[in-house]
């Protein structure tokens, strides 16, 4: 559990368990019941999903081929926290990645070509793999619009 968001997880759950006391109880009809307790239950996994989501944390999720690399931190918990923009999204993203030893070298390379003005992208792994770090190559660099 995020120690950050404790007072949001508390008062969640106090409001969760308020509507459903309340529905419990003063609620004849069982279909009624079964509408408000499934409801509840819903609106505050969505409603934390999307606090941890908007807050900017690094969660373990899919992302998009050819995400752009922006700059990558080696955690204590031997995972990778990589700053990303997606090709759907203008906004960057950080996800984490499993920090193999393998996982570090190709981050530090990628780095170090950002560095170096060599764009990098981020492939989705396949079949469980690692992810992929490789260069952003401009295909038809005379058809670009101006």
């Amino acid at each position: 559990m995020d120690n950050d968001l404790i007072w949001y997880y508390l008062s969640t759950t106090i409001l969760v368990a308020t509507v459903l006391y309340i529905g419990i109880s003063s609620v004849k009809n069982k279909l009624l019941m079964y509408f408000i307790i499934s409801l509840t239950i819903i609106s505050s996994m969505i409603s934390i999903q999307t606090v941890k989501s908007l807050l900017g944390y690094p969660v373990e999720k899919n992302y998009h081929d050819n995400s752009l690399y922006l700059y990558h931190v080696i955690n204590a918990d031997n995972t990778i926290t990589v700053w990303l923009i997606e090709p759907t999204d203008v906004r960057p993203r950080a996800i984490i990645i499993p920090a193999t030893e393998q996982q570090k070298k190709n981050a530090m390379q990628a780095q170090q070509k950002a560095k170096d003005g060599i764009p990098q992208r981020l492939k989705n792994p396949e079949n469980e793999g690692e992810p992929i770090f490789y260069d952003f190559v401009i295909q038809d660099p005379e058809h670009l619009k101006e």
